[in-house]
């Protein structure tokens, strides 16, 4: 197939006995502006309709609607074993404004060099969530945590605390492995019942 094949299929289509309508037609091949059909025998440059979301693959069948050009307007059945691709560009708006948008599937995967989500409320119901990333960063007026039992597992962690830090436990185990720091102006230590130090040293003042 040369480079002036697509566009002698296009300019030929009519005088080769397809008549104008609409017709099933075997995707070939790609094509500089679509994909090259089969119809009747005779290939044919068509162009892949904007209503056409799933792109055309070859060994597609495809119905195709032949006016002033050709126009690929549905993929009837595939022949590709691969999921097939939503293709619809430059950009692609989904708008539902009095309605709910729902994707139901086995598997879902998106992927894209950038992403908005606005939403006003967002809730996830699942059995677990697990993100791979480089750096997180959350800007929240109020974040509350329930779960029964929360591990972190970092080589650093620092917290800033403007006001009022707080804990309330059962009990508190503070472990280091080589030095413990603590600093304040006013440090009050009680205990009802006792309070135990016990060191190779013991400094005070």
């Amino acid at each position: 197939m040369t480079a002036l094949t697509p566009i002698l299929a296009e300019l030929t289509w009519q005088r080769d006995g397809i008549s104008p309508g609409q017709h099933e037609a075997l995707v070939t091949g790609p094509a500089p502006a679509g994909v090259m059909l089969n119809i009747q025998g005779v290939p044919v440059a068509a162009q892949i309709a904007a209503s056409c979301l799933i792109h055309p693959e070859p060994g597609d069948s495809v119905l195709a609607a032949a006016a002033q050009s050709v126009w690929v307007i549905a993929v009837l059945r595939r022949a590709a074993t691969t999921p097939p691709r939503l293709q619809a560009g430059p950009d692609l708006v989904i708008g539902v404004p009095d309605g709910t948008v729902s994707i139901e599937g086995a598997s879902l995967t998106l992927s894209a060099r950038s992403a908005t989500v606005l939403v006003d409320e967002l809730l996830h119901i699942g059995q677990s969530v697990t993100a791979h990333l480089a750096g997180l960063k959350t800007v929240a007026g109020l974040i509350e945590t329930f779960a029964k039992r929360v591990m972190l597992t970092t080589r650093r962690s620092q917290r800033v605390v403007e006001e009022t830090d707080e804990l309330r436990a059962g009990d508190i185990n503070h472990q280091a492995a080589r030095a413990m720091h603590l600093q304040a102006d006013c440090a009050f230590i009680t205990g009802g019942t006792a309070i135990r130090m016990d060191a190779g040293q013991i400094h005070m003042g």
